[in-house]
């Protein structure tokens, strides 16, 4: 098997964050206690939006530490993300665009849903692409928020 170049994992990146069914792992920190837990979310572009309760263990960590870790597929097909919290907005007070785009992607639509919440706008500053074994070297196509091909 010959390893994907670094423009076909960019394309396979890309395709997961427009395709994806609307779910991937998020992993937070805030102090030394980590967090972990699949989410709903959309894409614009390279962006990624989640939603989640403010007052949840995933909403305070992403307010306080602003950084992420997002995991799109499985151990043999991985599409690993490095993110900045880089906007949030309360649900009735997002732009138009972000309730849209997540209410279309994700697989529930926070306006419909009782209680508090927060639209969390990730910009990534590094993706990686892990596919089989002999993919291991090249596998970063985005770092500090450029692509690499």
């Amino acid at each position: 098997m010959q390893p994907r170049t670094c423009l076909e994992r960019r394309q396979h990146a890309e395709n997961v964050f427009a395709r994806q069914h609307g779910q991937v792992w998020v992993a937070t920190a805030r102090e030394s206690t980590p967090h972990l837990i699949p989410m709903s979310y959309a894409a614009l572009g390279t962006r990624i939006i989640l939603c989640t309760s403010p007052s949840s263990p995933t909403g305070k960590n992403l307010a306080a530490s602003r950084t992420v870790k997002a995991a799109f597929g499985t151990t043999d097909d991985l599409v690993l993300v490095t993110a900045e919290v880089a906007e949030t907005y309360p649900r009735d007070e997002a732009p138009a665009e972000v309730r849209q785009q997540f209410s279309g992607q994700a697989d529930w639509d926070p306006t419909t849903t009782q209680g508090e919440f927060s639209y969390f706008v990730l910009h990534p500053s590094r993706i990686d692409v892990w596919g089989p074994q002999v993919e291991n070297d090249g596998r970063q196509v985005m770092r500090e928020g450029e692509w690499l091909c």
